[in-house]
């Protein structure tokens, strides 16, 4: 298994990653989507309905000791009208030692020239099997919110550090990005794949230095997560298993998601989900 851990990519971003300045938020303009926006068919991370994807690896908890976690994202055939852009919804969903931590259900939308954006998210978190909290934003609610891209039209090693989403406290999202390889190889346990592209991601909450890094194949998305620098929870998750859910399983999912928008709606500004035509 090929693993980025140096060359001039790594050493150009271990520098402390600028503060999360206004001028860094990208800007939306609806007018830039069309009417299929919820289709989305980036080569890097294209979203089919019905497609489920399952990641299995650990992370490090507080006590030092290596933790069982697995992730499984699904995307559902629901949609929603967000500032005027119609998203598409995807159901995450996260397990440590085999036990519900957290589920969110995520919206994203393609605009005209390729570019996926992130709209915001609703999270609902767990302690154990009981939902003890959960936390919501989309564009302008709560103020200041504003969308940020998830994956470029065409991504490139260039250097250039995008926002994926701002969103104030309490969500708290400033998620950051930057194209950091190209060309690497990976295998994981669903399969082997080559011409894999790396971007390391970043936030304020995370200590300088620190990055989640996303590997992506071609044609299929996300295929392993890890991490650089001196990360306390060393999370690492590799793609295990891709599958097209069938109309029994996709029922249960598009169930649980609407159940999840159901339970959010102080963000009133959107419509509510809604299946695909």
């Amino acid at each position: 298994m090929s693993r980025f851990w140096g060359s001039v990519a790594f050493l150009a971003i271990t520098a402390p990653l600028a503060a999360f300045a206004e001028e860094r938020q990208l800007e939306f303009d609806p007018a830039n989507f069309a009417d299929d926006s919820h289709v989305i068919t980036n080569p890097w991370w294209p979203l089919r309905p019905g497609h489920q994807m399952t990641y299995e690896g650990h992370t490090i908890d507080d006590e030092g000791e290596k933790v069982d976690h697995r992730f499984v994202d699904t995307v559902t055939d629901l949609t929603k009208v967000i500032k005027g852009v119609r998203v598409l919804i995807s159901l995450e969903e996260d397990f440590e030692d085999g036990q519900m931590v957290e589920q969110e259900i995520a919206f994203h939308a393609q605009d005209k020239d390729g570019n996926v954006w992130h709209l915001g998210q609703l999270r609902e978190v767990y302690d154990e099997v009981e939902l003890v909290g959960g936390r919501v934003w989309v564009v302008d609610t709560p103020d200041g919110a504003k969308a940020g891209i998830r994956m470029e039209a065409h991504p490139e090693v260039d250097g250039v550090e995008y926002s994926q989403g701002f969103a104030p406290y309490p969500f708290s999202w400033t998620d950051s990005a930057e194209v950091i390889e190209m060309g690497v190889d990976v295998t994981v346990p669903a399969k082997a794949y080559s011409d894999v592209m790396v971007i390391a991601e970043h936030d304020e909450e995370t200590p300088q230095g620190v990055f989640q890094t996303k590997y992506y194949a071609k044609d299929v998305g996300l295929v392993q997560i890890g991490y650089l620098g001196d990360d306390p929870e060393k999370e690492e998750l590799f793609l295990s298993e891709i599958v097209q859910l069938d109309e029994t399983a996709m029922n249960e999912k598009r169930d649980l998601a609407l159940a999840i928008d159901a339970r959010g709606y102080l963000y009133n500004a959107t419509t509510p989900a809604e299946r695909i035509d």
